[in-house]
């Protein structure tokens, strides 16, 4: 009985072991693709008006967002389209228009704004702020990235700003997907 079970055994190790000849799926090694899951990671860029001793100052908070790892050229072109909007978000608050694609120089633009506004009008006790978080953002499975810029400002006047821009991208070939043309039949 127990010659049969260790033969029963060794044959259904060879029969699940199969053929191991190189190359007898039509495969080479060279053709397949090794596809690395997409990833998003966050880097927080802050400027604050110079000299202000304490937490009540103007304040520029921008958290970044960035789709690594995964198809490269897909990255970049995600990315990039993203960082366009985070400029166009911060030149929408300044008073004169730059040609400047540096976040950096788009804050301190901001920051220089708020000291012109404090210039003209020394007796106002208000700060300005700038926040623009990006911390909703998500992968949709491996399709499809979505990115929600949440920005709240504050220049000044009654009451602050907020909103949110949402974008969503193909991760296919990293073009903007316009959700009108995918969800049509349902909004007509």
């Amino acid at each position: 009985m127990k010659n049969f079970l260790y033969s029963t055994a060794f044959l259904a190790l060879l029969a699940c072991s199969g053929p191991t000849e190189t190359g007898s799926d039509n495969t080479k090694e060279s053709d397949q693709q090794i596809i690395t899951p997409y990833q998003i990671s966050f880097e927080k860029f802050t400027q604050k008006e110079e000299g202000c001793p304490g937490e009540d100052c103007t304040k520029v908070y921008i958290e970044i967002v960035s789709l690594t790892a995964g198809d490269s050229a897909v990255c970049a072109k995600v990315n990039q389209s993203v960082i366009t909007e985070y400029h166009e978000m911060v030149r929408s608050r300044l008073s004169e228009s730059i040609n400047s694609n540096s976040v950096e120089v788009l804050a301190r633009k901001f920051l220089e704004g708020y000291e012109l506004f404090k210039a003209e009008f020394p007796d106002d006790p208000s700060t300005w702020y700038l926040e623009i978080s990006a911390k909703e953002s998500s992968l949709l499975g491996d399709s499809v990235y979505c990115v929600n810029l949440s920005v709240e400002d504050y220049l000044g006047g009654a009451h602050g700003n907020r909103g949110n821009t949402l974008l969503t991208y193909s991760l296919a070939n990293g073009e903007l997907l316009d959700l009108h043309e995918i969800y049509a039949d349902l909004i007509t």
